[in-house]
């Protein structure tokens, strides 16, 4: 199944309105999207919840808020999702999982992100583009050949900005190339950081 849209295309849902769950789900097909919000499961998401499915793509390709499973989701639940797709192309807010995470709490539990290349702007990362969420993530994981982005480009994550971010037993192993603010495992990052890896070579060109 092959997915392609104007604006918030999703492999499942284009956007998940209040309370939608997705279950041991899988989407095997390609989403492309020639405007913003475009995401493996859902374009754009309130309070959803996805667990223990997997996103099996050679394309995921849209502009702002583009990812392996949701472009752009508020108070969210993640919980032992395999995401893996070729190459994942978008503008800001680009990642393996989801490009932005928004108000409250959301949370990012088991997830796996196994990706050729991901190449986005500013806000670029393996697992989360950005988040201004107090979101926690553990035991989260990306594999990517090659992270391509602009300034806050990093192999797990792009920025984070909440104090209240809380990331434990996470980890990326990628080549990150980006302008300013480029990290093997974030690119900027508020909060508590615990018990991480990055592996792989960092280029900046600023």
């Amino acid at each position: 199944l092959n997915v392609k849209g104007s604006e918030c295309s999703g492999g499942m849902i284009g956007v998940s309105q209040y309370r939608d769950t997705i279950e041991n789900c899988a989407f095997n097909g390609d989403v492309q999207c020639q405007g913003d919000y475009t995401g493996g499961f859902c374009a754009s998401a309130y309070l959803l919840t996805i667990s223990n499915s997997q996103v099996n793509s050679s394309i995921i390709q849209g502009g702002q808020y583009t990812a392996g499973a949701v472009g752009c989701g508020h108070t969210m639940v993640l919980d032992g999702n395999k995401i893996s797709c070729q190459n994942i192309s978008g503008s800001r807010f680009t990642a393996g999982v989801i490009g932005y995470a928004n108000f409250k709490e959301s949370s990012l539990t088991n997830n796996i992100v196994t990706c050729n290349t991901l190449t986005g702007k500013d806000f670029t990362g393996g697992v989360m583009g950005s988040s201004s969420a107090d979101i926690t993530a553990t035991n989260c994981y990306a594999s990517i050949d090659q992270v391509k982005g602009n300034a806050y480009t990093g192999g797990f994550a792009g920025l984070l900005t909440s104090s209240s971010t809380d990331i434990n037993h996470c980890g990326a192993i990628a080549h990150v190339e980006g302008t300013q603010y480029v990290g093997g495992f974030a690119g900027s990052s508020f909060g508590t950081l615990n018990n991480l890896f990055a592996i792989g070579d960092i280029e900046s060109t600023s």
